[in-house]
């Protein structure tokens, strides 16, 4: 579990790839949007359903629940297009969690949530999935943003 914080998006790429080289990823990232022609739930479910971690009859409750502790549950039906920054990334971190094997990488939360002014949202974010193995991957500009999840800072 770490925040690493680099110079700019080649380095962020170069470093994106090592972690890559090590075993799999669950991505949040401008890189990885969400499907535009799925709803919420059903972006979630997709990640459940291709990888094979529950059965079908399950994916949709599964997806729900998820989307529900992170705080977005009664935005299930929605499509990306009707989600706001924060919103759309919590969806994405639900897709994440799909994969709970993979370790889970968030690449400039500043850039997919403009608006905020502090980490904390993301932190919030990967408590509620239970994210075990997680990494963010940032620009160095934004370090003064980082309070919540300081300690994990190198």
């Amino acid at each position: 579990m770490a925040v690493e914080l680099l110079d700019d998006t080649a380095a962020i790429r170069r470093r994106l790839d090592e972690l890559a080289g090590e075993g799999p990823l669950a991505p949040v990232a401008p890189e990885a949007p969400l499907l535009a022609n799925l709803s919420a739930r059903e972006n979630v479910a997709l990640v459940g359903a291709f990888h094979g971690r529950l059965p079908e009859a399950e994916l949709d409750a599964a997806a729900d629940a998820l989307l529900q502790r992170l705080g977005v549950g009664g935005s299930g039906g929605r499509r990306p297009a009707e989600l706001g920054d924060r919103e759309a990334f919590l969806v994405q971190m639900g897709r994440a969690a799909m994969r709970p094997e993979a370790r889970l990488v968030v690449v400039t939360p500043f850039t997919l949530m403009p608006e905020l002014e502090s980490d904390a949202p993301v932190a919030e974010a990967l408590a509620a999935v239970g994210a075990e193995s997680w990494d963010i991957l940032d620009y160095a500009t934004n370090a003064h943003r980082y309070r919540s999840l300081a300690e994990a800072l190198p």
